[in-house]
């Protein structure tokens, strides 16, 4: 069953739902990451070490957990790669923290082959951006040539008309997921031959009325009749407080 897209949709042109089914692809996703370095570093990282510090960007916010893949020139080496994010003071902490939440140990000795890549991997946060601290010991910055990011890749597997035009909808949060018959030949759909189809750019659907309590006329007639009983409130004490200042004769 559907458990990771639990809002996703496929739609015909009657809006009549097409049933579908999650096929996790053998290759992952990679998106070239930029490593922006940081000419302050944060105060939250310790400052007896000598560290190199950048900030990684992510594409979006909650991402899945995925592997953050580093690359160098450098043959002979030795570093401890830290990667994790910068928190802001809060009602615990009363100064910005640095939770680590991956640190490895990446090494070379050979003069004559490229080093291997360093693979990381980071578990789901809720920030869009990411540190990668590198202690460089006594050593010159260790070059970083390139960073990528690998996502487990999915693909939605359906039986459609040809040339039928449908739409992917998504962005609800309180559906759970779908239940199809479908399901029960997934051994038999999954893997075999299909025709591999595109999304076209994303739209934003209509926007849903603003909910009224209560109609516009009835809003306005309440509030005709309490500044009318206000008025005869406000004239009734000024009678009465009139009568109790009148002096007797």
């Amino acid at each position: 069953q559907n458990t990771l897209f639990p809002d996703v949709r496929v739609l015909d042109a009657s809006n009549r739902q097409v049933p579908y089914l999650v096929e996790k692809a053998s290759e992952p996703l990679s998106l070239d990451l930029k490593l922006e370095p940081l000419a302050t570093r944060p105060a939250s990282l310790p400052s007896d070490r000598r560290l190199s510090v950048y900030r990684v960007r992510l594409p979006l916010e909650r991402l899945p957990s995925a592997r953050l893949v580093l690359t160098t020139s450098a043959r002979v080496f030795t570093r401890q790669v830290t990667v994790g994010i910068e928190h802001g003071p809060s009602r615990r902490n009363r100064d910005p923290w640095f939770e680590a939440f991956v640190m490895e140990n990446w090494s070379h000795a050979d003069q004559g082959s490229a080093a291997p890549p360093l693979t990381m991997v980071i578990r789901q946060v809720d920030s869009a951006d990411v540190i990668v601290a590198v202690e460089e010991g006594d050593n010159s910055p260790l070059p970083i040539e390139s960073s990528r990011l690998l996502l487990p890749s999915y693909r939605l597997r359906l039986i459609r008309a040809r040339d039928a035009g449908l739409r992917l909808a998504s962005g609800r949060d309180d559906l759970t997921a779908p239940q199809y018959d479908l399901a029960l030949i997934a051994t038999q759909l999954t893997g075999a031959a299909a025709t591999e189809v595109v999304p076209g750019p994303e739209q934003r659907g209509p926007e849903a009325p603003p909910v009224l309590l209560m109609s516009p006329k009835v809003f306005w007639g309440v509030l005709i009749v309490a500044v009318l009983v206000l008025l005869a409130l406000v004239v009734r004490l000024v009678r009465k407080s009139d009568v109790q200042s009148t002096p007797a004769t």
